[in-house]
């Protein structure tokens, strides 16, 4: 693919190698980028096998990357826009947030950032406007006064000290709940984005949350609970999950440098295809992720490896070993077929599926290993979502 350079961006499409000039990357831009980003990109230099041009290729990873000349590399997904929205709406529960009713309008990736940083903006402001959600929080300190109960045991080990060290309850807005905002919002304030604006509204709003600034981790905000005085907040975190899963170190001057966004296609699709069965399943069907296989090595030390998906009958029994494959060649490797059986050979289950995102239907395979059936099949994400969806569980299921 030949890339014209423009004077801000240099664009590519994930997994589709794109040919620049060869003054459009110098040496310095080629270390930077071999540097900070060698794992997400193929880069190779002007050759006779590149007719004096350079080749790069993302390895599954779209959005955007600033470069120190103030240029943009722009990494563009394969599908619609409008499919990567609908997928990550589906994997980050986004669907369910009302403030994101409608299509994204949108035609590239970086649109479809700054759509979701607004709309999360947004929501935050609403809920400043109304007043942020307070709760009961344990505190433990001294006190000029007795309030709530008197710590005893710690106030032996220093008699000296006047004041009695109390426990008790505190109403506050430095809750865990706000605290996602706020820390979301201060990544936000010191990540460029496409629209300026949206830099400091994040550092505007977050001034107005009077909270202990700390991290969090995905996990954490997935144990987060909900009532009826912050429900709301809900649609809230799951924007906060999402950017915070895709903000990242880059070489921008602030407090903490942060880069816009990338996103791992792979990582995505897994995800996405995960819970799309999960969802559409039969009744008392379930799907389990990223199962443990324990294996006794020969020397006798032990090795666990995990299976992508597990699909259970409605007796709890293991269905089917399923496995995602992004990758668009013209069949399935070997090397896929082995793993995904062997997988279903130690679980003791009697069929294996190798999910593919563009496989060709007339290319799809199978066969039998280890006493395994295996199968390919395709979950077409550059179709229609839903329809795609349903000739999987077809593919799968059979006649059930």
């Amino acid at each position: 693919m030949e890339n014209t350079v423009k004077n801000t961006a240099l664009e590519c499409i994930e997994n589709v190698p794109t040919f620049f000039p060869s003054e459009a990357i110098t040496p310095q831009l080629e270390v930077w980028l071999g540097e900070r980003y060698g794992h997400l990109l193929a880069i190779q230099p002007p050759s006779f096998q590149t007719d004096g041009r350079w080749r790069l290729m993302s390895r599954g990873w779209i959005g955007q990357i600033p470069l120190p000349d103030g240029r943009l590399l722009v990494l563009k997904p394969k599908v619609p826009i409008q499919n990567v929205f609908a997928m990550l709406a589906l994997v980050y529960d986004l669907a369910a947030v009302t403030f994101l009713d409608g299509r994204f309008p949108g035609r590239e990736i970086a649109e479809f950032y700054d759509f979701l940083a607004e709309k999360l903006l947004d929501g935050i402001h609403q809920r400043l406007r109304r007043g942020i959600y307070r709760a009961y929080q344990p505190r433990r300190d001294r006190q000029a006064a007795v309030r709530g109960r008197i710590d005893f045991p710690r106030m032996s080990h220093h008699p000296e000290q006047a004041y009695p060290i109390c426990e008790y309850q505190e109403h506050t807005a430095d809750n865990v709940h706000n605290q996602l905002l706020a820390w979301t919002l201060y990544r936000m304030g010191n990540a460029p984005f496409s629209i300026p604006d949206i830099p400091h509204r994040a550092r505007l709003l977050a001034r107005r949350l009077p909270v202990t600034l700390r991290p969090f981790s995905s996990s954490e905000i997935s144990r987060l609970t909900y009532n009826r005085l912050n429900e709301d907040y809900s649609g809230l975190h799951r924007l906060c999950r999402f950017f915070l899963d895709q903000i990242g170190p880059t070489h921008h001057a602030g407090q903490r440098p942060l880069t816009p966004f990338l996103l791992s296609m792979p990582a995505l699709f897994e995800r996405f295809v995960a819970r799309w069965l999960a969802d559409h399943l039969p009744n008392g069907w379930r799907l389990e992720q990223q199962v443990a296989i324990d294996l006794e090595l020969y020397d006798y030390r032990s090795r666990q490896l995990k299976a992508d998906l597990l699909i259970f009958d409605d007796a709890g029994k293991i269905f089917a070993v399923v496995d995602t494959k992004y990758k668009s060649e013209a069949e399935p490797e070997m090397a896929d077929i082995y793993q995904v059986t062997f997988y279903a050979h130690q679980l003791g289950c009697p069929r294996a599926f190798l999910i593919y995102p563009f496989l060709p239907h007339n290319r799809a395979v199978s066969g039998k290993n280890q006493g395994v059936v295996y199968r390919s099949a395709v979950f077409d994400i550059g179709q229609d979502l839903t329809q795609s969806g349903q000739n999987l569980l077809r593919a799968i299921l059979g006649n059930r």
